[in-house]
């Protein structure tokens, strides 16, 4: 049962298009991995901020979590285009276990080249996004305040990655799982 979802503004006025063509399921995790502690699947590099920002912890476990990813069509910020879907950012998160999940399971999805691929997470009450890069050496991690004030450009095709929403209603969308 797969229900795409597309942005909630007319497509002239969208971040983002919908890029995936088969279900994407991030198996149950238990939120004991974090990206700081994940050498194995970003060998390339780690950045300092998971520890500098205190959001190396461990999490909750999640249930298994159908995803969806998404090209960056319009030079934007984080704001935009995680705002782009009309919802509760808490809706639009995944745990630092199912980033790692997915990186691990799903690399295919990951831009390429070295450009970002980008997932939202809540640690310590505030957001912050991942940014996860694939190049010749591995996969790197950044991470940044999703407050970041500068912008993405959508000429080197930026992904995103939030949780699928399901319909809830009339031009609503819930989260699995909600």
């Amino acid at each position: 049962m797969k229900s795409l979802i597309t942005p909630k503004k007319k497509i002239s006025d969208s971040y983002l298009k919908s890029i995936s063509v088969e279900d994407i399921i991030i198996g149950a995790t238990d939120g004991q991995t974090f990206i700081a502690e994940a050498e194995d699947v970003f060998p390339s590099y780690i950045d300092f901020d998971f520890v500098n920002y205190g959001i190396d912890v461990h999490g909750e476990a999640k249930p298994e979590t159908p995803a969806q990813v998404f090209q960056v069509i319009r030079d934007g910020t984080f704001r935009h285009f995680f705002g782009d879907f009309g919802e509760n950012l808490d809706r639009l998160c995944f745990s630092q276990t199912q980033i790692v999940e997915f990186c691990r399971s799903y690399a295919n999805w990951l831009r390429t080249d070295g450009y970002s691929t980008f997932f939202l997470f809540k640690e310590n009450d505030e957001f912050f996004v991942a940014d996860i890069n694939r190049d010749d050496d591995g996969l790197a991690a950044y991470a940044y305040r999703f407050s970041r004030g500068g912008g993405w450009y959508a000429k080197y095709r930026p992904h995103l990655v939030v949780p699928q929403l399901k319909p809830c209603g009339y031009l609503s969308y819930c989260s699995f799982g909600s």
